[in-house]
């Protein structure tokens, strides 16, 4: 079920429900007692406080992810090393964004990730052209969501008690 609720709040997150997702993250950190599922709740946290522009929140998240990092399996790791280097850049740590893009792009290849890898390679080009990637927290809480996002939105909220 926090599984469920994990993947729900990524979908709700990545159609501006912004609010929703942070309930559901938080539902599943508190709640999960399997380390993989809060976990990855705690990395797609990162994201989302990107995404919101809210830096001491991502900071947080950061350091209770870096705390757990030892343990990811590869694709989590490089997902997780994504995410912290978008959201740095997007709080205008830029050579710390990229150092965490560039680590990203090598554990990916290390593992043979290949989607990751093309992918990263392509936002450190964006970068080296003068462009940010575009999940690197430009996106905002969106204010004409979808009535069907909404719906899941608010039944969501009523779900976890927000």
């Amino acid at each position: 079920r926090l599984r469920v609720l994990g993947s729900l709040g990524v979908g709700l997150r990545m159609h501006g429900a912004l609010d929703a997702a942070k309930h559901a993250f938080e539902t599943v950190i508190r709640k999960s007692k399997n380390w993989s599922v809060r976990q990855n709740s705690i990395v797609e946290s990162l994201a989302l406080y990107t995404q919101m522009g809210d830096e001491l929140a991502f900071r947080r998240y950061k350091q209770e992810a870096d705390a757990g990092a030892h343990q990811m399996p590869p694709s989590m790791e490089v997902d997780y090393r994504v995410k912290v280097g978008q959201g740095l850049l997007r709080f205008d740590r830029r050579a710390a964004g990229i150092a965490w893009l560039e680590q990203a792009r090598d554990r990916a290849e290390q593992a043979s990730l290949n989607e990751w890898y093309f992918k990263i390679v392509e936002m450190l080009q964006g970068l080296e052209n003068g462009t940010t990637p575009s999940d690197a927290g430009k996106l905002q809480r969106s204010e004409s969501i979808k009535p069907e996002v909404a719906e899941v939105a608010d039944r969501l909220l009523n779900y976890v008690g927000a």
